[in-house]
């Protein structure tokens, strides 16, 4: 596909503007664009449309189901935690699993509710920098 390039400077469709990210991603970044023969470019829209897709259903209210997957060291206190949000989201959290998996373990919930509650449960858990956590709406599976 031809690019057409605007007198401002900006390719037909896209609009470019920057963005200041740690060195370290960068040079991971530039490890995997090369490894996938792409640019760096290509790379960062794919991750935005995912960030979008994951969490644009927050942006209105709605009754929802999906997963979310906690993952986590053992031995931070992180399972004091997450059993804390377990009691504190119950309403929603239909159901749990815990799993091992080498030094780390992964937490599972099937949630079903309201979008803005589901939103609520995310961001407190991403609260604990040393717990990764991913939300996948049902709906989004395909």
């Amino acid at each position: 596909m031809l690019q057409k390039k605007c007198m401002e400077g900006e390719i037909m469709g896209k609009k470019r503007f920057g963005i200041s990210i740690d060195e370290d991603l960068t040079d991971k970044l530039d490890k995997l664009s090369k490894a996938l023969s792409t640019d760096r470019s290509a790379i960062v829209e794919d991750a935005i449309r995912g960030v979008i897709a994951e969490h644009s259903h927050y942006l209105y209210e709605h009754e929802c189901k999906g997963i979310m997957i906690l993952v986590y060291s053992e031995g931070k206190g992180c399972s004091i935690f997450v059993r804390q949000l377990i009691e504190d989201f119950k309403d929603i959290i239909q159901f749990s699993s815990h799993y091992h998996t080498g030094n780390n373990c992964t937490e599972v919930f099937f949630i079903s509710g309201n979008s803005f509650r589901i939103r609520d449960l995310h961001s407190e858990a991403k609260k604990r920098k040393d717990i990764s956590v991913r939300y996948l709406p049902i709906s989004e599976i395909r």
